[in-house]
């Protein structure tokens, strides 16, 4: 895996509580900019939960959407880092998967979490996106990463 740098830009698609935008945030420069959407917010109290009113949530912007209708066109080309941990089921994470690829900038980092087993859905839609040959597992671990 060639070495990876802190992105400047980091595109989050599936909040949930907000530990994995918290984890990023606090282990990158002042300057970067995160972004992390998710259906539920603001209406589920849980979504974001962890880095609110932390010192490290300055540098996150909060976006509500579902990932399926959700704008990205302001973002594609910018992220260094997009993180795919949205809806599991198998027409979404391909859907979500060709996002990240639009919102990567040259050079970006793509990581995928839950791949867990070979039956994981998310595992198949990698495949069903096009994208298997490029995903790599992580070794002991539940993610997957690509470069583009």
């Amino acid at each position: 895996m060639p070495p990876f740098h802190a992105p400047a830009r980091y595109f989050e698609i599936g909040t949930g509580d907000g530990r994995s935008a918290l984890l990023v945030a606090a282990n990158t420069p002042a300057s970067t900019q995160l972004y992390t959407l998710d259906p539920g917010y603001p209406s589920e109290p849980i979504k974001g939960s962890v880095f609110r009113n932390r010192p490290e949530a300055a540098k996150i912007e909060q976006l509500s959407g579902s990932s399926l209708s959700f704008d990205f066109a302001p973002y594609h080309g910018q992220m260094d880092l997009v993180f795919v941990d949205g809806s599991h089921a198998l027409a979404d994470v391909v859907v979500d998967s060709h996002t990240a690829f639009k919102l990567a900038a040259p050079g970006a980092r793509i990581l995928w979490h839950d791949l867990l087993y070979d039956s994981c859905e998310v595992i198949q839609a990698i495949d069903v996106a096009g994208y298997a040959q490029r995903v790599k597992k992580i070794a002991g671990s539940a993610y997957g990463t690509c470069t583009t």
